[in-house]
């Protein structure tokens, strides 16, 4: 969600400093993971999901990391499915192009309601028209 860019304010770097200490502890508990001889002999990763709030808020480059860290720890199957959730008010083209290059190859949007008023209800920061663009 982007409760956290609230309290932090609305600068971008202000409200980057969270996801990236997030994904530098992932990534040191990814590695410790690995670490083990019996998970490394398993299978590469077949799915990666970036859910359960709001991942569209994190810098694609934070998102390169964690999947790139994913791929040295345990390996990407050929066709390892990438996906992230987004809320079609956090993200655009310019957004979305970055997450594909970082090696996201699906997308899920947040599409609670098409109607603004059971938007504004539900505290969504978007409207009907940029769920339609998104």
């Amino acid at each position: 969600c982007d409760f956290a860019v609230s309290v932090v304010g609305s600068s971008a770097r202000a409200a980057d400093a969270p996801a990236r200490a997030y994904a530098a502890a992932l990534i040191r508990e990814i590695r410790a993971t690995a670490s083990h001889a019996h998970v490394r002999a398993g299978a590469p990763l077949e799915t990666i999901f970036f859910g359960g709030g709001t991942p569209s808020l994190v810098p694609a480059d934070v998102i390169a990391e964690i999947i790139d860290a994913l791929r040295d720890a345990f390996g990407l199957a050929s066709a390892c499915e990438v996906s992230a959730e987004m809320d079609p008010g956090t993200f655009d083209e310019e957004k979305l192009r970055a997450f594909m290059r970082a090696g996201v190859n699906r997308v899920s949007l947040g599409v609670q309601s098409f109607d603004d008023d059971v938007l504004k209800l539900a505290g969504r920061s978007h409207d009907a028209r940029e769920v339609e663009r998104a």
